[in-house]
Formats: structure tokens, sequence, C-alpha cells
């Protein structure tokens, strides 16, 4: 008997019975959520005596949802193969005029991701489809997300600065890949239970460059075809207003610096306790992103000029008078001179002490 049997064969034929056969019969004839579909077979094994079939995605066994955006659901699912927690995505279909193509885009955007292996960055380990849907199994991370982090608590500016250094080697990492992540923001920063900071919902967004190319040529398809459009977009424009970048308010090109600008809006908020624009609705802020009208930074925080020139230098409205990479950034972010006096001072000491 499948999940959608509707009643067993030995069903009593009151009008009772007759009536719950043709509510089971309706709701087998529609496309339920796996959390309703769960709940649906558990009321059926509860009324008719029968077992209740688990929810499964490949060999994977569906648990619960953990999560849901504009790109799919995310759900927590045992790996019947491997005996492991993982996370899969199950990304939500194409429209129907161009399922097939927003199909193979996306598994050839998630293939590429897969390729990707960073510890600053999920793990997939799988990518499929299931009913005419991509999904991906990934790590499974208990979190919590950065953003609940931040919000828990007052942290340390150096604290908070270890932790976005970490995140943004992962973005460095995939932006080497040609993966651009244009949603960066620190609710897509997810805690593994070591206490390590990894990037998620990454690369799906967009590949560039050598990914594009890659594919184009795997599938035999031009340039111009299924793999070079822009992809899961939400509405025209893909990204979160607060963290966007002025080309993609502007519904222009975007790059790896793109994902910069977003990382720099990220670590402002978190270091000084403020976003760097104002603007109370979604047009205010655009007009002052667009228009480069940064805040500066509060004084009195600790954090270092150094730190606070690097963040204001990746939110130059103009892309070409950011930091060439997210390396170049990084560099200038952990490059500490004071820890470095620090060592050459212990450094001297511990000659002093073999010469006397």
């Amino acid at each position: 008997m499948s999940a959608f049997d509707t009643h067993p064969e030995n069903l009593a034929s009151d009008s009772d019975t007759l009536q719950s056969r043709r509510v089971w019969q309706a709701a087998g004839q529609q496309e339920l959520d796996f959390e309703s579909q769960a709940l649906r077979n558990r009321l059926r094994a509860k009324m008719f005596g029968v077992d209740a079939k688990p929810i499964e995605i490949g060999r994977f066994t569906v648990l619960e949802t953990v999560g849901s955006g504009g790109m799919g659901v995310v759900y927590a699912a045992h790996d019947r193969e491997l005996d492991r927690r993982v996370a899969v995505k199950l990304l939500r279909p194409a429209h129907e005029d161009d399922a097939s193509i927003g199909k193979g885009r996306l598994l050839r955007e998630a293939q590429a991701l897969a390729r990707l292996s960073h510890p600053n960055v999920v793990q997939v380990y799988e990518v499929g489809t299931f009913k005419d849907r991509v999904f991906l199994a990934m790590e499974f991370l208990p979190g919590p997300t950065l953003r609940s982090w931040l919000m828990d608590e007052p942290r340390p500016w150096t604290e908070v600065l270890r932790h976005f250094v970490e995140a943004g080697r992962g973005l460095a990492a995939a932006h080497q890949q040609g993966m651009i992540h244009r949603d960066f923001k620190p609710a897509n920063l997810l805690f593994g239970a070591d206490g390590r900071v990894r990037v998620v919902d990454f690369g799906l967004a967009r590949a560039t460059g050598e990914v594009r190319r890659e594919a184009v040529d795997a599938s035999g398809e031009s340039p111009s075809s299924s793999f070079a459009a822009e992809l899961t977009q939400t509405g025209e424009i893909m990204g979160t207003p607060a963290y966007m970048s002025p080309e993609q308010a502007r519904r222009e090109p975007i790059d790896a610096r793109s994902d910069q600008y977003s990382f720099c809006v990220a670590l402002y908020e978190a270091l000084f306790g403020e976003r760097p624009f104002d603007g109370t609705t979604v047009h205010d802020l655009g007009d002052a992103v667009v228009a480069g009208r940064v805040r500066e930074p509060p004084m009195r925080t600790g954090v270092p000029w150094r730190v606070r020139q690097a963040v204001l230098k990746g939110l130059r409205a103009d892309r070409s008078q950011r930091h060439a990479s997210m390396h170049a950034l990084l560099a200038v972010l952990e490059h500490d001179p004071a820890r470095l006096r620090r060592g050459l001072v212990a450094g001297g000491l511990v000659l002093a002490a073999a010469a006397t």
C-alpha cells in the first residue's frame, strides 16, 4: 500500500467511513508539502491502523522542516546509507513554461557548488532531482545564525571580526570558483557544532566566468541559453535590500565586489550596532545606497582605525574603488600591527634571556 492509498480494502461501508474515504481521496489528489503529507500519514495510521510511511527524497528520510526561503525549503533528514543527519534543500519548481530549462541550470549551479570544498562554506554531499525539482543534501548545521548570535548579547569587536573573517574566507573561496552569493547577510551565516562559521545559501544565485563556460561547454548550449541566464530571482532583484549593493539596486551586472559590499554592510552593522545607511523604507534605503551616503561610524567603539577604513572602502558606491578582492579586504582586516609589535617584543625578550 502506497503513501497515497486512501483506504484499506477491508473498511466497513458505513456513512462515516465513506465520508472519510472521500476526504482521503480528495487530499490524495492534491500536491501536499512534506509537513502536511507527514501529518496526513500519521492521521491515516491512527484512523486505519496501518503503518505511517516515512517521507523520502531519494535515500534521505525527511525528519522535519528547519527553514524556508525564496528558493526552497530546507529539511532535516536522515541519510539511510551513511547513517548520518543531513540537511536537504528542495528547490522550488520553475514556472511551467520554462521548467526544463530552469531545472537544468539549477542542477548545474548546484553541481558547481558541490565541487567547492572549504571549511567556511557549507559542504554539499549530493545533488539530484526529486519529482522534477532539484535538491541538495548538505552537512547539517545546528546553528545559531550569526544574526542570532549577534542579537543574543553584546559581543567584543575582536570576536565579531574573527567570525566575519571566517565567513569572508568562505566567500573568497567561492569567488575563486566563479560563484557569486548575491544575498550575503548574517542570517546566511551558520555556526557548526565545532563553533566554526559557514556561509550557506551559496552559489545558487549566479555563476560567472569559468563556471558558466565549463557548464556551457559540457552541455553544448550557447552562452545565451539556460546557464547564461541569471538564476533564482525573487521578483526582479535577487537579494535583501538592507545588504544590497548599488549595482544590484540598479539592476546592473554584478561581480565578486558586489558580495564584498554586502559583507561590509553586515560587518559595519555588527561592529557599530547600526546599519551604514539611513532609510525607513526600501525606496529611501535604495536612494542612500546608490548615492553612497554612508554614515560616519560612531567613535569610542574600540574598533581600530584600519578596520573602520577597510569597511568604508568596501562600501564605496563605485565598485572600482572597493578592495580588489575579498582576499585583499581580509588581508587588511587580519593585519594587526599591535599584535605584530607584541610578537616582536616577546621575541626580543626571549633572545635577551637566551643571551643572558
